[in-house]
Parts: C-alpha cells; structure tokens; sequence
C-alpha cells in the first residue's frame, strides 16, 4: 500500500482524486488530505507539522482557487507552503514530493500549442510564484515530480467561480443566458478529472526528477465554441451573448502541447471534450 499525504485535499484536485481511487478500489493507495478544514489533516501548508506520520509520497496541491486574493497573500501560500511541505517530506520519509505547478508559470501571448521547452514568462502574482516554487522544489534534494497543469472540467470544478467552462454548465443546465464577457476567439482546451488524476499518478509513479510534463488536453477550442458544445451536449435552450468586439491579430493560446508525456510516459486522453461535459454531470460515474 503507497501512502500518499496530498495537501489541497478538500479542492477540485483533490475531491477529483478521491472519486477516482474510489472507483479503483484504492490502487493500492492510501491517500490522507491536508486541507484547512474538511481533511483528514487540519492544517495550513505554512504551518502544518507532520509529526510522526509517516507518507512514501506528497502531491502537494494546496493553490488558493478564488479570484480577488491578494498577491502578497498568494505568494506567501505557494511559497511558505511550499517550503514548509518539502521539510515535512523530509521528515515523513516520503521517497518524491510531487509540485503541482501550473501552465499559468508560461504566461500569456501565445500562438500555438505550449512545449515544456518554451521559456516560462509568468505574467501574474500565482504564475510567478509557481515557477519559483517549481525551481524551490527541485533544489531540495528530494525526487520532485512537477506536472504543469493547465485546464479541468469534471463534477467538483466550482460552478460559481473565474472558470469559462463550469459557468457555461451552470448556464446552459439553468437555461439562461450564457454570456462571453470577451471576444470567444481564445483558445483553450479541457481535459477530464479522471485523465488528470490518471495523468498525475502516473506522472508520481514513472516521472523523470525535476522535469515538466505538461498535463491538459491539446484539443484546442475557442471559447466562443466552448460556450456552443457545451450548450450542445447538454441540450440547452440557452442563448449565447459574445460582449466583446473581435481584434484582428493572432489567437491567444492556452492549449499545451503534450507529446513528452505522451511518448515518455505512454500517457492518453480518455475523454473527448463532449464525454467529459456530460461526465461533469455525473456522480462517481464515467461518460
């Protein structure tokens, strides 16, 4: 039995991750979460003290997933979180500590598909601290696993918050309006829950120490036909309202690119856009 402590347990990562196992029977793993309240652990990521436990691996997760936080409150959380849970790793025994980094650390103004080999150029507070706390992570001395995560979709993505794709399911299931507050020319793309967990265990079981993988969909859509899919594929009546006036110019990209995960890790997508908007309906289910 692995024993995997995962910090940011009670969020979309980490409720996803807790499904999946169940509907696995475990493989073989036995997952305790970190979270401030809700966990099986109660703890701030600053703060948190393993004590006697002991892990054979950390995920750590623990990302604050609002909009509107402080930047100075962001960096500290990802920073001295960070810090804090590599000493804990040490001190639990735990044999790879897995950084949970972002696509956000590549910054904005691209027009293809995103390689781990292009040069990061954070923009925001969150994606410059997750670079340095990537860079943190692989000076430590630990085996460190480091995934940059772009885009989900699946039953516990908050439906409320700063995410295009679970306002338009909340939309489209309610029948009103769904509104595009820019242009919908954007590219995005969405991978499953059940992909991403896949993804990252495997990515903890066989990932090269101190190596990017990449780990979302390639299927790239604007936001514009993302608001028609999903309206689509949940046969809504809604009306779709684009705000904002097309720009010529090149498409703002947010789609990685995923050939080193898949010729090195023999990693695949499971779900289509389509199965996995219908699956994000679904309790402990698959499309």
């Amino acid at each position: 039995m692995t024993r995997i402590l995962m910090t940011g347990g009670t969020g979309f990562f980490g409720q996803s991750m807790v499904d999946y196992l169940a509907r696995r029977g475990g493989e073989g793993i036995a997952l305790t979460r970190l979270a401030r309240r809700g966990g099986e652990l109660i703890g701030d990521v600053r703060t948190f003290d393993v004590g006697s436990a002991r892990f054979d691996a950390i995920i750590h997760a623990a990302t604050p997933a609002r909009a509107g936080i402080p930047d100075a409150e962001m960096r500290s959380i990802i920073l001295e979180g960070t810090a804090n849970m590599l000493e804990q790793a040490k001190r639990c025994g735990a044999r790879r500590f897995m950084m949970v980094s972002s696509g956000g650390v590549y910054g904005e103004g691209w027009t293809q598909p995103i390689r781990e080999t292009d040069e990061p150029r954070p923009v925001t507070a969150y994606g410059r601290a997750k670079l340095e706390a990537e860079a943190m992570a692989a000076a430590s001395g630990l085996y460190v696993l480091l995934p940059r995560c772009f885009a989900f979709t699946g039953r516990h993505l908050p439906r409320t918050e700063h995410f295009a794709i679970g306002n338009f399911i909340s939309d489209a299931l309610a029948g009103r309006e769904i509104v595009i507050r820019g242009d919908g020319s954007p590219l995005r793309s969405y991978m499953h829950a059940d992909d991403l967990c896949a993804w990252l265990l495997t990515i903890l079981a066989r990932g090269e120490s101190g190596r990017p993988y990449n780990v979302g969909s390639d299927e790239a859509i604007s936001i514009r036909e993302l608001a028609n899919v999903v309206r689509t594929t949940l046969n809504s009546r809604s009306v779709i309202r684009v705000l904002g006036q097309s720009v010529p110019g090149a498409a703002n990209v947010y789609v990685p690119d995923i050939t080193r995960a898949r010729k090195e890790l023999g990693l695949q997508l499971t779900y289509s856009l389509s199965q996995a908007i219908r699956a994000s309906l679904l309790e402990g289910e698959s499309a």
